[in-house]
């Protein structure tokens, strides 16, 4: 008797739902909701997921119930009946919560009008087979023919709302990006290539034609110029009044953050794209090779479309990563060609040491090597028997060794060879002429210093009109190789008293450089690196060049080392980290695990403690004092993602953490303008101070200045690690 007069009750409250949602559907423009509504609408894409799978469920039994064996089974019957009642009913809720959503601003008609038309059908045909399943003339044909329409609805309403959320034709949307060729830099243009792919990845899926939030779409350029409910979205020319900017340069935890939170984030060269090209008046036809070759948005476009071109999916597996240890020596390296990537690049280095046999162990791995680097390395014409193995190569650089010209043929079994490097060989033009005739996949050959005559090869040229004949030194970029910086071989680079500092590189026989002022390093005038010889007492940063005949010098990198003599027994936070910066917690900040400012590197990640919506509030306690006369923090400043130095740093000190005294208090200086990411050391001194307790308050910058796009804001400041001295 209970049971029946609940489900009398969940009967009549579906009845009420279809009648309810069609007087909806029938007076909605005479409708006006009030406010408290909203939470109830927004409720629709958290809920509409459990309604599906019932209706799935509930449908399949509708199906299925006439089959022998089910009919006649009484739990069977009861048991269909009460789930395709509750699954109407939390369909025709969850119906109702979308109409009160579609009434909110930011959802144009047109675009949710068969969404909404044929969810409301689904409501309706789902429960008119609930109340008819039971009639005499209800046959298995008819249920099973219901089912499927009703099943067909169900998909279709799914589908259009995925569309309206996540993007026009979003579920085959990945099919169509697989088959898009990179755009060559050449024929590449500013928005096109550049801005509007990002607006696709990362914005459209709120701002379409279906979905508009804040009355902003980005699917044309009309749509874009003409802004939203806040006004246009940028103002060419002004980035620092531009709206866009001020969005995407927000801390994520900022509510007007776009993308929001838990969408996929803008990288910090595409936030500086969008500020450069504002800057440039926002241009929407201008080509990129139209711009000067140094200029900001040239150098970041060629990157970006360099990256699209280069992240090619193989067919094949990634090499045994023991098997590739083992081959890597000071003369032949061996490296993946992008991160995740089965593909690798093999350089040889040093020519005396080359044997035939450093090309056969190669075999071992022939199918993950794409590219291929022998400059002038002594490989003859029996090599190119070996290397013709290595089915796979995309890339082939052969200058300056000692092939021959009819060597050449040695390679025809190369089906994937695109690019050839043939410079300072004496090739001969019928050897030529051969070689790319059956070398039909060839794009781009070297040929400079080759003895072919500028006659011979504007023949080859008009002969192979798809093939580019290098005949300069363009291309000769890597006849000498730079070299890698060096780096601190340190077990760690943090010490309590004292270190003797190892500096090391990955290439024997190298010449390191030094110096610890800002002098500029030299191969012969700069201090020349020995080990065992520098010996530190304080935290310094050495400035070092690799140097080696034949090479290019390094780039010039700052290597730190940071003294840490006191280290707490019992750290305390007493403040809430950023929730995206939660680090190690209250460990973090000394456990000398050091950040980075490479997002890709789990360091930038895992390492950096962040804090902005809340000071930094730290206590530091030592079983037996400690004389101390500064504490440093090891922080990453990056302006263009609004992350700075503390506004202000205090230190308190004390044997007894109630009755502390401020014995230091500072405002660290600030960025005046945009500028790569830096990591910077900041000491806050004071006159030596015993204590067991020392307690630090940092406060976030409040406001960021206002030259940066989020002024006015709180910004975000991240630590990895105090020193105490």
């Amino acid at each position: 008797m209970m049971k029946s007069t609940w489900k009398n009750y969940l009967e009549n409250a579906l009845l009420v739902g279809n009648v309810l949602l069609l007087f909806l559907l029938l007076f909605e423009k005479n409708i006006e909701l009030p406010n408290w509504f909203q939470p109830i609408g927004r409720m629709h894409p958290l809920l509409l997921h459990f309604p599906i799978v019932l209706l799935f469920l509930s449908l399949i039994l509708v199906f299925f119930r006439f089959k022998s064996g089910f009919f006649a089974q009484e739990d069977f019957q009861s048991f269909a009946s009460n789930l395709h009642l509750i699954s109407c009913l939390s369909a025709a809720l969850t119906a109702l919560m979308g109409l009160f959503l579609s009434f909110e601003d930011g959802y144009e008609a047109d675009s949710i009008f068969w969404h909404k038309y044929t969810g409301a059908a689904l409501i309706f045909l789902s429960s008119g087979i609930y109340w008819i399943k039971n009639q005499t003339w209800f046959s298995r044909k008819t249920a099973q023919i219901s089912g499927i329409v009703t099943l067909l609805l169900l998909i279709i309403a799914s589908h259009l709302g995925a569309s309206i959320t996540h993007g026009e034709n979003f579920i085959l949307a990945s099919f169509y990006e697989k088959n898009q060729e990179p755009v060559p830099f050449e024929e590449a243009t500013i928005f096109e290539d550049l801005i509007e792919p990002v607006f696709d990845k990362k914005c459209i899926s709120c701002h379409n034609s279906r979905k508009a939030k804040g009355e902003l779409i980005l699917s044309s350029v009309s749509s874009m110029l003409k802004g939203g409910k806040n006004g246009p979205l940028f103002v060419a020319g002004h980035p620092e009044t531009s709206t866009l900017l001020d969005r995407i340069f927000l801390p994520l935890e900022e509510k007007e953050h776009m993308p929001p939170s838990g969408k996929t984030q803008l990288t910090a060269d595409e936030k500086t794209l969008f500020r450069l090209w504002i800057q440039k008046n926002a241009p929407i036809n201008v080509k990129l090779n139209a711009l000067p070759a140094n200029d900001s948005i040239s150098v970041i476009g060629r990157k970006m479309l360099d990256k699209e071109t280069k992240v090619i999916k193989y067919d094949f597996k990634k090499a045994d990563p023991d098997k590739v240890g083992k081959l890597n020596n000071a003369n032949r390296v061996i490296n993946p060609l992008a991160r995740d990537s089965p593909a690798l690049e093999v350089s040889y280095y040093n020519s005396k040491a080359f044997q035939s046999e450093d090309l056969t162990e190669l075999l071992e791995i022939k199918e993950q090597v794409i590219s291929l680097h022998l400059n002038k390395i002594p490989v003859t014409d029996s090599d190119l028997k070996t290397i013709s193995k290595f089915q796979n190569l995309n890339r082939l650089n052969l200058n300056f060794s000692q092939i021959s010209s009819a060597g050449l043929a040695n390679l025809t079994n190369l089906k994937n060879l695109k690019s050839l490097s043939l410079a300072g060989i004496k090739l001969k033009k019928e050897d030529l002429v051969s070689f790319l005739s059956r070398n039909t996949t060839i794009t781009s050959i070297s040929v400079w210093n080759s003895d072919l005559d500028q006659a011979k090869i504007n023949e080859l040229k008009k002969q192979f009109a798809l093939v580019e004949f290098i005949n300069g030194r363009k291309g000769l970029d890597d006849l000498y190789i730079q070299l890698n910086s060096p780096f601190i071989a340190n077990k760690s680079n943090i010490f309590k008293d004292s270190l003797v500092l190892e500096l090391a590189h990955a290439i024997k026989d190298i010449d390191i450089r030094y110096a610890f002022d800002n002098s500029q390093i030299d191969s012969l005038k700069s201090s020349q690196y020995k080990p065992g010889k520098i010996v530190l007492k304080e935290s310094k940063q050495i400035k070092t060049r690799a140097f080696k005949k034949g090479w290019l010098g390094s780039e010039t990198t700052v290597l730190k080392v940071y003294q840490n003599k006191y280290e707490p027994d019992t750290v305390y936070l007493l403040s809430k980290l950023n929730r995206v910066h939660p680090a190690n917690g209250a460990q973090t900040f000394f456990d000398k695990q050091l950040g980075t400012f490479n997002a890709n590197s789990p360091a930038w990640a895992n390492n950096w403690a962040g804090f902005q919506v809340n000071d930094m509030e730290l206590l530091i306690y030592y079983k037996k004092p400690v004389l101390a006369s500064k504490i440093s923090f090891n922080l990453l400043i990056e302006p263009e993602t609004a992350i700075f130095a503390p506004g202000i740093i205090e230190i308190w000190g004390g044997s007894n953490e109630n009755n502390l005294k401020l014995l230091s208090s500072i405002k660290p200086k600030q960025p005046t303008k945009d500028g790569k990411p830096y990591i910077e050391l900041i000491d806050c001194s004071f006159k030596p101070f015993s204590g067991n307790y020392f307690k630090i308050i940092a406060k976030p910058l409040k406001p960021i200045p206002d030259w940066h796009p989020a002024k006015r804001r709180t910004a975000l400041f991240l630590v990895d690690e105090l020193f105490v001295n």
